[in-house]
């Protein structure tokens, strides 16, 4: 992770996101020995597949994204790295997902529009 990066949402010491705007909006999901470093568009995917299952499913899979269910926890595949969670943690790696896709929402830039008017 860079030394440049900011934190954008945050459970614990060990569970957190941050981003680095020098290495292209690079997002580093950190959970517990575990830093994943996503693109943005990686890091939208993982929100997007977390907000669609409020509860782990009990197979589900979205393009690199691929989670599985026995008993009390789930292994969510993240391409190649998997992530065990128990039932408590799935939900807690949701609102920290949610918190900082929101505060990803927030710093971007708006558009605005200025008119210009053409000639006839």
């Amino acid at each position: 992770m860079c030394a440049n990066s900011r934190l954008i949402a945050r459970l614990s010491a060990y569970r957190f996101v941050a981003c680095c705007d020098c290495c292209g909006g690079i997002v580093h999901l950190a959970w517990d020995n575990l830093t994943l470093s996503l693109s943005p568009q990686d890091f939208a995917s993982l929100c997007s597949f977390l907000d669609a299952h409020p509860v782990p499913p009990e197979v589900g899979r979205e393009g690199f994204l691929q989670a599985r269910s026995k008993a009390a926890s789930t292994r969510l595949w993240v391409g190649r790295v998997g992530i065990h969670l128990e039932q408590l943690e799935w939900a807690e790696l949701r609102h920290l997902c949610f918190m900082a896709q929101h505060s990803l929402n927030q710093a971007l830039p708006q558009p605005t529009a200025s008119l210009v008017r053409l000639p006839n």
